[in-house]
């Protein structure tokens, strides 16, 4: 399995084996269809009709059952967009010819770790792997990872889940008797970030374990309070991975739970 990190180098990749060699090539990325994905991985592991070298983005540590015998890494660098410069700045009529920078930096030791580790797994034909790279430049790279003990985390993040929180408003509910306990607002309209505050207020860890932050989701959650949800509809709403500080995307976030809330069809423009 050839492994490159931009989308845009797999096709030329596969082109010039294919040309080189009597080697058939599959592909697989990320935003393949789940049925294509699966399909081309199929018709790789059939090694009497199906490809016989795979390319592929890093897509390839996600869940895909596959007999690699050996990784080879394209390149041990990605491509990354230099956004130093705002999109206001570059769209200013005044800066037409700025164009955007190009970064290059090393993939990091633990996905280039995953990646390898996906050639001779147990599950696989193959007993044991191999890892190379296309370009002789780039082998002292991958034979220092290679080489590398990854450092194990000192603690993990922990968050409650929407069905932990709904226990916790009904327990709330209960406990007093449907009266409010803050500005005299009835239980079932407690906004949901005041619940989330109460329940870790009360939360403890130990040295293993911290609380995540959840700024955003008392943003958000806030910004949806007047919208009539459930409590797993906020809190799975909340989650929105949206910038809070961007006041076009909350006016659409807020326009499109609306709709979803009056169970109106919900349109992408």
């Amino acid at each position: 399995c050839v492994v490159a990190f931009n989308r845009s180098d797999l096709f030329s990749i596969k082109d010039e084996i294919e040309r080189l060699t009597n080697l058939r090539c599959g592909i697989i990325y990320g935003k393949l269809p789940p049925e294509v994905r699966s399909a081309q991985a199929r018709l790789f592991n059939e090694r009497a009709v199906g490809y016989d070298v795979l390319v592929s983005t890093d897509a390839i540590g996600m869940g895909l059952n596959l007999n690699i015998r050996r990784i080879i890494f394209h390149n041990v660098l990605k491509r990354e967009s230099n956004k130093k410069l705002s999109d206001d700045i570059v769209n200013h009529s005044e800066v037409h010819n700025v164009s955007r920078q190009m970064t290059y930096d090393f993939i990091e030791p633990s996905n280039i770790k995953q990646i390898a580790g996906r050639a001779g797994r147990l599950s696989s034909e193959y007993k044991e792997g191999e890892v190379t790279t296309w370009q002789d430049v780039d082998l002292p790279y991958i034979h220092a990872v290679m080489n590398w003990e990854i450092p194990q985390i000192k603690a993990a993040g922990v968050f409650p889940t929407s069905e932990l929180i709904a226990v916790y408003h009904e327990s709330f509910a209960k406990a007093y008797n449907n009266t409010s306990i803050q500005n005299n607002l009835p239980i079932d309209e407690i906004p949901l970030s005041v619940l989330l505050q109460r329940f870790l207020e009360g939360a403890k860890t130990d040295g293993r374990y911290f609380i995540t932050n959840y700024d955003s989701m008392k943003i958000i959650s806030n910004w949806l309070y007047t919208i009539p949800l459930s409590i797993d509809e906020r809190f799975k709403l909340a989650y929105a991975t949206i910038d809070t500080k961007n006041d076009a995307l909350m006016v659409m976030l807020y326009q499109f739970v609306a709709t979803y809330a009056l169970k109106r069809p919900v349109g992408l423009n």
